[in-house]
């Protein structure tokens, strides 16, 4: 943790440590003197280029890691990180990918073929390792050609089609900045902060916008909500503290009538406990009061929270933080739709007062009537257009009033100087706010945003463009794109200027929405009689853009994916029952301890997982093996006695033991710990039953008595050994195990298990090497 915050103040202060050229500033050189104390070992943070390697460490170095972010969509990080070195800035794409992937394969062959000069200069006699070796590159080259990024196709409206393929920016990057972001250098210097900087990628541009216009409310409420929160612990503790004296005061009251029961209380002493409630009271009513009106103003303005750095823009901006090259207009097509057709539709309704009529006059507010009643000079102009360069306004009401008298009078003549020198057309005859609204054009062209019902304008390659034999979808797919399509790039006034012979699609072909957009008719001030805005064209076009990057343009797979080889499971292993299909992967918190007595928060917000300092264990690989201690197979050495020594008294070979033997037995194997030991006499036993082939041998003879039984007795001189008895007679004991094992070997085979040769030699059989 220090060694983190100290990082962070030395990255932080980067900007104003060094000047323009990258010299130590003045504040940086009195901070750390060159004539200092024990400044000799922190001399190195006046260097640029030391602390700018600390900068892109802490601001730029992804974690090797990584975060549970990363891991946001599949198993592989986002951030396409660790990625592979390059010599050289190039485009990503099936074009740029042969050459890619043989540059990864390159450093293969040539290690092949120097293990193949190196076999050739040592005279090796086999030749199946070259074999190999070309079976493998064989193999490999294989893979890489059967690699490819995936084309897109792009359909247009003329019924074209391209192929495109998928591509990515891979920047330059050397050797050990596999985690390195692609950042800008001088603007991590003069910010001091991350500049990570992305190109090649069609979602940067939306993914920019959505980051910049986020809610950040969050963020902005955090000192607004700590003082509220300050304010209501103080509210609260006051309370408390008043609670507290009054059942004090109380109390005292209480004792004090029980020691003067015989005395009646004076009438003064009265008014002033009286006078001590009052007070109290007010107080409480007080904290009361004040915490209930801080709720309210938090509710209030829990949504209207701003950062100071952003603030200024609510005022100098009119209200909002964001600045756009163009203004926003929203482009109402499904209320224009609604309209032409007679259905209801959306308005806002106006109330004016007529003076010639002597009434209140209610008119419906919309964009469609607006539209269609528009001035005979806007007549060419398409709904998009139409939006895009001209706005309603409204009259004020001393024109109104002076238009109403003039009418009355019979005088035409309503000219004001006082009105805006701007050019005003006023809506044809049937809007219902003609005498009370008008057009203008706009200072500044705006953007129109399309509202209409979702799936009316689909993708062109459902509309199957040249096909004479639509079926009935497509035919359908169709009339709605080419209805959609006129009613925004197509002049109308009514619902059958849509239509040709009954058909909109007839329609959007007669005007020209199937053909190339022409640059020079586009150029024309107006739109030529019965066509189509050109630039309409280019529009339709943008949106079919956006759908096929949104579904289809993405993100190819890194080259370092591409040249990685994964086998995929066939599915022979699960069938087999050898894999769990449910357990086939394990998760990587299945591999974490939990640990219920740490509750140091030392992991810094990181999930547990992925905590460096988290316990881990491989249990899960232990437990999902079924390796058990039932498992495994025991040796029986001796009569009662396991290889591992496990038991308090492992020695103990029998009930019958003598009083000597199991003192001496006791002695030799004290109390087993939790770790399990292993005794000297027990291993050669072991080894002897290795080296005969069977185990646990009943001898049925005397000349078949076991190598230790020297004198007859029958009890193995081991168990009455110590350890460093053992030890020190240990190449006596094992030459002998040997010598009887190897002259007893064809002598000894009663009651004992045959080994794999035995039954090989009986039943006639030849074994390979590997058996």
């Amino acid at each position: 943790m220090k060694q983190k915050v100290w990082l962070d103040r030395i990255t932080i202060r980067h900007p104003y440590d060094f000047d323009e050229e990258g010299m130590p500033s003045e504040a940086l050189k009195a901070e750390i003197p060159d004539d200092g104390p024990n400044n000799a070992d922190i001399a190195w943070l006046k260097e640029m280029q030391a602390r700018s390697t600390l900068l892109h460490y802490r601001f730029d170095e992804h974690d090797e890691w990584h975060r549970t972010t990363c891991f946001r969509n599949d198993c592989e990080c986002r951030a396409k990180l660790p990625m592979m070195a390059s010599d050289t800035t190039f485009i990503h794409d099936n074009d740029t990918l042969p050459d890619t992937l043989n540059q990864m394969q390159q450093p293969t062959t040539n290690n092949n073929l120097d293990n193949e000069e190196q076999q050739q200069q040592n005279d090796s006699p086999s030749r199946s390792n070259a074999d190999d070796s070309e079976d493998a590159r064989d193999e490999q080259e294989d893979h890489l050609t059967s690699k490819q990024i995936r084309n897109v196709r792009w359909n247009y409206l003329d019924g074209t089609t391209k192929l495109k393929s998928q591509y990515a920016v891979i920047p330059k990057r050397g050797i050990g900045s596999q985690f390195l972001n692609a950042h800008n250098i001088a603007m991590s210097s003069i910010l001091g902060c991350n500049t990570n900087v992305t190109i090649g990628d069609a979602s940067h541009t939306y993914y920019c916008t959505l980051y910049k216009s986020k809610d950040t409310q969050a963020e902005d409420k955090e000192a607004l909500l700590r003082v509220h929160g300050s304010f209501g612990r103080r509210i609260m503790r006051r309370k408390i503290l008043l609670q507290q004296q009054q059942q004090q005061a109380a109390e005292e009251r209480e004792q004090q009538r029980k020691s003067q029961q015989e005395q009646e209380q004076d009438g003064n002493e009265q008014v002033s406990e009286s006078d001590c409630d009052e007070t109290d009271d007010k107080d409480e009513c007080h904290a009361e009061g004040l915490g209930r009106v801080m709720t309210g103003v938090n509710a209030l303005l829990s949504r209207n929270v701003v950062s100071p750095t952003m603030a200024h823009l609510l005022i100098s901006q009119g209200g909002t933080r964001f600045t756009y090259s163009h203004g926003e207009e929203n482009l109402l097509v499904t209320q224009l739709e609604d309209y032409l057709e007679g259905r209801e539709c959306n308005f806002i309704l106006r109330r004016n007062y007529n003076k010639i009529e002597k009434r209140v006059e209610r008119w419906p507010d919309s964009t469609a009537y607006d539209y269609v009643f528009r001035p005979r000079e806007l007549q060419r102009l398409c709904y998009y257009e139409y939006m895009m360069k001209y706005k309603k306004g409204f009259k004020t009401f001393k024109r109104i009033n002076r238009e109403q008298d003039l009418e009355i009078s019979g005088n035409a003549d309503c000219n004001d100087e006082d009105e805006e020198s701007s050019v005003q057309f006023e809506f044809e005859d049937g809007h219902s706010g003609k005498r009370y609204a008008f057009l203008t054009e706009r200072k500044f062209p705006v953007i129109p945003t399309i509202m209409m019902r979702n799936g009316r304008l689909c993708d062109v390659e459902l509309l199957e463009i040249g096909n004479s034999s639509p079926s009935f979808n497509t035919a359908r797919y169709r009339e709605n794109y080419a209805k959609q399509a006129l009613m925004m790039f197509f002049p109308i006034t009514a619902v059958d200027d849509l239509k040709f012979n009954g058909s909109h699609w007839e329609k959007f072909m007669a005007v020209g929405g199937t053909k190339c957009y022409d640059a020079k008719l586009d150029s024309q001030d107006e739109t030529p009689a019965e066509c189509m805005w050109e630039y309409g064209k280019k529009i339709l076009e943008n949106i079919q853009t956006r759908k096929t990057v949104k579904s289809k343009m993405k993100r190819p797979p890194d080259p370092l994916t591409l040249g990685t080889k994964r086998p995929q499971s066939t599915g022979e292993r699960t069938r087999a029952d050898i894999d769990d299909e449910v357990r086939f992967d394990a998760d990587f918190s299945e591999y974490c301890i939990d640990d219920d007595d740490d509750d140091d928060d030392s992991h810094n917000g990181i999930l547990e997982p992925l905590a460096q300092n988290a316990k881990r264990s491989h249990m899960t690989l232990i437990d999902r093996a079924n390796v058990n201690a039932t498992k495994l197979v025991q040796p029986i050495v001796a009569p009662g006695e396991t290889l591992i020594d496990t038991s308090d008294n492992a020695g103990d070979t029998s009930s019958t033991s003598t009083t000597e033997n199991t003192t001496t037995t006791t002695r030799r194997n004290p109390p087993a710990s939790n770790s399990p030991s292993t005794k000297y006499g027990q291993m050669l036993t072991f080894i002897r039953g290795t080296l005969v082939g069977g185990r646990n041998r009943q001898e049925s003879t005397n000349m078949n008595k076991p190598w230790w039984d020297t004198d007859g007795d029958g009890d193995d001189p081991t168990l009455t050994m110590t350890d460093d008895e053992i030890a020190a007679n240990f190449d006596r004991l094992w030459d002998e195990a040997v010598v009887h094992a190897a002259s007893s070997n064809e002598k000894n085979t009663t009651n004992s298990i045959p080994t794999l040769q035995q039954v090989a030699n009986e039943s006639g059989r030849y074994l390979d090497d590997k058996q």
